[in-house]
């Protein structure tokens, strides 16, 4: 990825925002005060729009049926996919933190990569901040894995 970063404000530090783009394979993240924007990137746009629509339709769907505590907080999806909005969290993770939550496995292992840029801090814990997926069929098998737990309503 690209981080770049821009200083805004009045001069008083309190009020500084500052802006960090990431570049990733699917999709541009802007990291705005605390907020994290997800955008799809133009050079892989439906896969990068399938992301957002999976993140936003795992937290509001999957999240709450599993019971699921340990993924990013989305604030803001558009049905679409064009934008997703989420709780800026603190990065880097350290190598212990990432080892104790995957041991204690929040959630399906398959959901997530065990990469420390794909997880954050939020209120001291260790959320997943990637967890979009770019393929159809991915998506697919994710619905009809998770409505063998018997969970039937199609979001």
């Amino acid at each position: 990825f690209t981080p770049r970063g821009v200083l805004l404000g009045d001069g008083n530090l309190r009020h500084h925002l500052v802006c960090i783009t990431v570049r990733g394979v699917f999709r541009r993240v802007v990291k705005l005060g605390p907020l994290a924007v997800k955008f799809p990137r133009w050079k892989h746009f439906s896969q990068g729009r399938r992301c957002n629509r999976w993140e936003r339709e795992s937290w509001q769907v999957w999240r709450p049926r599993f019971g699921w505590t340990s993924l990013c907080p989305v604030l803001l999806a558009d049905q679409f996919g064009f934008i997703l909005v989420m709780r800026r969290a603190r990065q880097p993770v350290t190598e212990k933190d990432l080892d104790e939550f995957h041991e204690n496995r929040p959630h399906p292992d398959y959901i997530v990569e065990c990469k420390e840029s794909d997880h954050g801090y939020i209120d001291g814990q260790v959320v997943t901040l990637d967890y979009g997926y770019p393929d159809e069929d991915m998506v697919v098998a994710q619905r009809v894995y998770y409505r063998g737990f018997g969970w039937e309503a199609t979001p």
